[in-house]
């Protein structure tokens, strides 16, 4: 079995590292700015700038009549709030069948591009503040992470798409992860690959502050870190490393303003790890390992950490297969997830006690996930070769009882959006959309090889899907599922984000050197608007 990473489930723009050699190499024509610096106005080259707002007006909105001194003004309202999400009984499709192709949308087109912005470098993945109007685009050297390219942050500003600058941060960075409450972004540099072009470290998290741009610390990692997560209630990130010091991984916490380091706490290998934001505790499994240095065999356990120190609370059993976890904080249950055969047993948050074990078939865990608007726990099974299709069960998150299974769906990884009542099983070339307050399924979608993990925008009631392998963005009805445009926007696009401040959609562009900005589709057209001034962070 390769090599596995941990499983943290954290709200970022990940990076996907790959591509070709032989592309043109970075060069230095954003200004890289010092420790503390702001970044300097500059420019990019040519770029598209920013169309008008759309020519048909809401019906709700107003125009000005024109006066002799300029143009003629348009009042945009306000974004119009989320529509109301009932289940769509009369356009749900049968289990096994197959919604609309990537090549058939049923709708007319309406994504429009507004803005696109040359990138110096490749960007894979992006960030938008919202209470900043800055948009963060993770870039780097070469399309080849193995080739030790550098890394940067480009900021846009996300009203007019203008390129503000750019700040170097380490080599072959993974992720970049947006903290709006602190102010902050977070970077994970692998560092540089060794002899067999592989990341072991050094590498870095890099700081910035979401205002300016500017590096605000740079955090030293023994090993190339892995995954980043947010305890945005007590203000801590949380940064996991595989391997350190002979025991089998780190979970380094800092402080999310100034970065510092606060606690390192060393434990097992593959960690899944889930912070309850409510209660401000870090649930860590560890698997068994034999420890290097006390030459002790360790058992299984969970660690329970408290978000704010780092520090152990207290440990639960664990089995040693184990390996998927969620917790429901209103009900004080965790669910663990072991594999093949497929069981999930539901113990007492506080004592570890163990309260049921459900029993759910062969196969292995493609996902586990709570939602704890409609109170459901939903576990992906994926079979085997002779039989790759997946089984989503629905159980009852407080009580544990299996509710529904849908079954024969395609494979994919689980995703779910509590606010809308959706939940996504994303696979090669299909997705599969269900609703979570009926446990039914609403559609299958076949969209062709490869698509991206599903965005949501609730204004807007759509799900956006890039296809780096079709170059193109694919458009989602969130109600129905059902495939409503299909934008082509160049070469590889990777990393998605939407401002719902003004119904924007960014799209980092990797090969095309591009981030475009395109309007959402949502209840008013995406005019050019001045930046906000910064509200308060507490």
């Amino acid at each position: 079995m390769g090599r596995r990473y941990p499983r943290l489930a954290v709200a970022s723009a990940l990076l996907i590292l790959g591509g070709l050699a032989g592309m043109p190499a970075f060069s230095a024509d954003h200004p890289v700015v010092a420790r503390g610096a702001s970044l300097a106005p500059l420019t990019t080259g040519p770029r598209t700038p920013c169309l008008p707002p759309a020519p048909t007006v809401p019906p709700t909105a107003t125009a000005v009549p024109p006066t002799p001194a300029g143009p003629t003004p348009t009042v945009v309202p306000p974004r119009q709030p989320p529509p109301t999400y009932a289940p769509p009984p009369s356009t749900a499709t049968p289990l096994g069948a197959w919604g609309p192709g990537a090549s058939t949308p049923s709708a007319p087109a309406t994504v429009r591009v507004l803005c696109v912005s040359p990138i110096n470098g490749y960007p894979y993945a992006i960030a938008v503040d919202q209470t900043t109007a800055r948009a963060f685009v993770l870039t780097m050297a070469s399309p080849d992470p193995t080739m030790g390219g550098a890394g940067s942050v480009s900021v846009l500003d996300a009203a007019t798409g203008d390129v503000l600058g750019a700040t170097a941060v380490g080599l072959n960075p993974r992720s970049i992860t947006l903290d709006e409450r602190a102010g902050r972004v977070f970077v994970l540099n692998a560092g540089p690959p060794n002899a067999s072009r592989d990341f072991r470290g050094p590498g870095s998290v890099s700081v910035l502050d979401a205002t300016t741009g500017a590096l605000v610390a740079t955090v030293p990692l023994p090993v190339s870190p892995t995954s980043l997560m947010l305890a945005v209630q007590a203000g801590r990130v949380f940064v996991y490393t595989p391997v350190a010091t002979g025991r089998k991984g780190a979970l380094y916490v800092l402080d999310a303003t100034t970065g510092a380091l606060l606690r390192t706490t060393y434990m097992h290998m593959n960690p899944w790890v889930q912070i309850d934001q409510r209660t401000g505790r870090v649930y860590v499994t560890n698997e068994p390992y034999r420890d290097l240095v006390t030459r002790k065999n360790v058992r299984s356990s969970i660690s329970v950490l408290d978000a704010a120190t780092g520090r152990l609370v207290r440990s639960l059993p664990f089995g040693p297969q184990d390996q998927l976890l969620a917790v429901n904080s209103q009900a004080g249950r965790l669910f663990v997830y072991t594999p093949d055969p497929s069981r999930l047993r539901v113990l007492d948050a506080a004592t570890g006690a163990l309260l049921r074990t459900i029993r759910l078939g062969t196969g292995f865990g493609g996902g586990l996930a709570l939602d704890a608007a409609t109170n459901h726990v939903f576990v992906v099974t994926v079979g085997n070769y002779l039989n790759p299709r997946a089984r989503v069960s629905v159980l009852n998150a407080t009580t544990g009882q299996l509710l529904r299974t849908l079954a024969n769906l395609p494979p994919g990884g689980l995703t779910i959006n509590t606010d809308v009542r959706r939940a996504f099983v994303s696979g090669q070339e299909d997705v599969s959309v269900l609703d979570t307050a009926t446990a039914t399924v609403v559609r299958i979608v076949h969209l062709g090889e490869y698509p991206g993990q599903p965005l949501v925008d609730r204004a807007s009631n759509r799900v956006f899907i890039a296809n780096s392998k079709q170059d193109v963005i694919q458009v989602l009805d969130l109600t129905t599922g059902a495939l409503v445009d299909v934008a082509p926007v160049g070469h590889s696009p990777h990393g998605m984000a939407v401002d719902e401040r003004t119904g924007r959609l960014f799209v980092s562009v990797s090969f095309s050197r591009i981030v475009k900005i395109l309007d959402a589709g949502s209840a008013h057209s995406a005019a050019a608007q001045p930046s906000p001034a910064r509200p308060s962070r507490t």
